[in-house]
């Protein structure tokens, strides 16, 4: 299912649109909340300034206009955005400087010109980046 924390404790973004947009309340973002399958085309224009988790493949297979990453976001899970196209397929993605985890392929397919990496990555897992 499709759903979204935010600070108020509201659940539930609306989804079948062609574009989403999240409002800048959503803190946390569930396990394949966004994710889309080959039938399906999600396209997402930006993750919300507020979040700080995302749950395994949340926006597995969607299209996300923007590619900066909220600063308060500190890991990003497994299969997170893999097959994801940010932009085009040659957008940059800005990962965060309190970023600190990057799980088992969570770009793994991705469409992008290049990430950039902070200093403050302790850990990518296997085929994270």
């Amino acid at each position: 299912g499709f759903y979204a924390l935010t600070s108020d404790g509201d659940t539930g973004v609306a989804s079948g649109e062609s574009l989403l947009l999240l409002p800048d309340t959503v803190e946390s973002i569930g396990e394949r909340a966004f994710a889309s399958g080959s039938e399906s085309h999600t396209a997402v224009q930006a993750l919300p300034a507020s979040l700080r988790e995302l749950g395994k493949e949340a926006f597995s297979g969607t299209a996300l206009e923007e590619g900066t990453f909220p600063a308060g976001l500190e890991e990003i899970p497994e299969q997170a955005f893999a097959g994801t196209r940010f932009g085009q397929g040659n957008g940059t993605v800005q990962l965060p400087a309190g970023l600190r985890t990057i799980g088992e392929a969570a770009f793994a397919g991705a469409q992008m010109d290049q990430v950039q990496l902070p200093d403050s990555v302790e850990k990518t897992q296997r085929k994270g980046v």
